[in-house]
């Protein structure tokens, strides 16, 4: 019997989502098939991790919802292996996907962090890792990770103090 906690939903205006995702010819905020390519995105991700979905887009809003599957792989794991691999735009787009119904697991803010960093996000990044830091204090991969992100930054006081600590 399926657990009320293995729902899960994000909604996202049309406009947040990573256009980088798309296909280059529906990038474009008037392309004609931008929202059907925005839908078969999420049901391309969704086909992996879950056994029931939904999406919806209306009034510039895309809706999805799935319940988690035991059978196919969590989607933490997917979009770990999607940023091992390189796939930057897929792996954030999953994690960031992840926050609103896994929002107290660590690994989603530490990985999305460490993503963010990457990509030169800093502002993000020091979010997230810092997220992930107030659930779980023993992440010390978290803290020198923030401590990096000042340093990158141009922060060195900062850097160095956090750096200290962990």
């Amino acid at each position: 019997m399926a657990n009320e906690d293995d729902f899960c939903k994000l909604e996202i205006s049309v406009d947040e989502f990573d256009s980088n995702l798309l296909p280059e010819e529906t990038r474009s905020s008037g392309a004609a098939n931008r929202e059907a390519a925005i839908e078969t995105f999420f049901q391309d991700q969704l086909r992996s991790i879950a056994t029931e979905y939904s999406v919806t887009i209306e009034g510039g809003i895309v809706r999805v919802t799935w319940r988690k599957s035991s059978v196919r792989p969590d989607a933490l794991d997917q979009a770990i292996t999607a940023l091992k691999q390189g796939d930057y735009g897929s792996g954030v787009q999953i994690l960031e996907f992840l926050v609103p119904s896994r929002g107290n697991d660590a690994m989603v803010h530490y990985n999305l962090g460490m993503a963010y960093s990457d990509l030169g996000k800093l502002d993000q990044a020091i979010d997230h890792l810092s997220r992930a830091l107030k659930i779980d204090e023993s992440l010390v991969n978290a803290k020198v990770a923030v401590g990096v992100a000042y340093a990158r930054k141009n922060d060195p006081e900062r850097s160095a103090s956090i750096l200290k600590e962990a």
